[in-house]
């Protein structure tokens, strides 16, 4: 696609933005160098929850301080105290008839479960109570997102940074890819279209957004996967970059950290092993690129979410499945590693790091 010299402008005043706004790191990975010479900080995953009925989706509170975790076959969701994770209860039972398919939490005291009958899909929110206090599995609210009888296994709940928003993206055919919903308080507005990306070559396998509002997706074309980048408004495309990558199965965006997370590759793959990886800004020729890194295998990656400290949790799928917490052993090397300089990269990388 053509850029115009309006789109090219855009483009140079939203990296101009983000520079000026380090800490705003849902594109930060756009503009900053890869960790110093392009080595990822060693990592190691602990299990923190295990016997699961997968599919297993994922959700923190806004401080982190509480994973929710959806059990796809049972729909129903368990709480758990990430300062103790044998601290756990059922923050959501089972709501019968419906098969649930994505979780996001909108605020420390409402939960959004994406979820489906035979054929009409839903957007329900419930409220959240303390532990060990009786939970209602009647919904707060329930708003249609429309109608098909497809499978699917890649649908996210995307809440926006200020949390007056979110997005429903993944959705099956003959539905929207994607469809936004404003928040007020602990209402939702209607799911539609409006300020939603559109004419993709190909349904995103992953979605995440800035705190401005601005769009990053991860496509499957014929070439590759790309990560295409869109303006708040969903009219225009500001970058379109090969990525590299296979398999995508979701991303995430954290904040703390400047990184951008996706679980993909193959099973037994040395060249895409099946896992973690971080998608890095490459700069070449003068022009912006993306380089994948493969930093942790992970068997049956299906689901992950950011944590404080830099951490992750990431949900296993197996029988049974598992959830695992992903931290970096050495945090002051990640902290500082927007300011060292790196030489440009190209393709993508694999690097090998130990799970301990």
């Amino acid at each position: 696609m053509n850029e115009s010299s309006t789109t090219r402008g855009q483009r140079s005043a939203l990296v101009e933005r983000l520079g000026l706004l380090g800490w705003m790191v849902c594109l930060a990975w756009v503009i900053a160098p890869p960790a110093r010479g392009g080595q990822p900080a060693d990592f190691e995953a602990v299990t923190i929850l295990e016997g699961l009925t997968g599919p297993v989706r994922l959700a923190a509170s806004p401080t982190g301080q509480t994973l929710y975790v959806l059990q796809e076959q049972d729909a129903a969701v368990i709480g758990v105290d990430l300062s103790d994770p044998s601290k756990r209860w059922t923050a959501v039972p089972k709501t019968p008839g419906l098969t649930a398919v994505a979780i996001g939490c909108i605020d420390s005291s409402t939960i959004a479960i994406v979820g489906h009958g035979s054929e009409e899909w839903s957007l329900c929110t419930h409220r959240l109570t303390a532990p060990g206090t009786a939970v209602d599995a009647t919904p707060v609210q329930s708003v249609p997102l429309g109608k098909s009888t497809a499978k699917a296994s890649l649908v996210r709940v995307v809440i926006g940074a200020a949390r007056d928003s979110l997005a429903v993206a993944g959705l099956p055919a003959p539905m929207a890819p994607i469809l936004r919903a404003t928040v007020t308080g602990s209402r939702l507005g209607s799911a539609s279209t409006r300020r939603c990306p559109r004419g993709f070559a190909a349904r995103p396998v992953a979605t995440i957004q800035s705190g401005y509002g601005e769009w990053g997706f991860l496509i499957p074309e014929a070439e590759g996967v790309f990560f295409s980048w869109y303006s708040p408004g969903g009219t225009e495309r500001l970058m379109h970059l090969a990525t590299g990558l296979t398999n995508v199965r979701d991303a995430v965006a954290c904040r703390d950290s400047g990184l951008l997370w996706v679980l993909a590759g193959e099973p037994g793959s040395l060249e895409h092993p099946e896992g973690l990886w971080r998608l890095d800004a490459r700069f070449a020729g003068g022009r912006q690129g993306a380089a994948a890194v493969a930093v942790l295998p992970l068997p049956n990656a299906q689901s992950l979410v950011c944590l404080p400290k830099q951490s992750i949790a990431v949900a296993l799928g197996g029988d049974p499945a598992r959830v695992v917490l992903v931290t970096p052993h050495d945090q002051s090397n990640k902290s500082n590693k927007s300011t060292e300089p790196t030489e440009p990269t190209t393709g993508t990388e694999s690097q090998e790091v130990k799970n301990r």
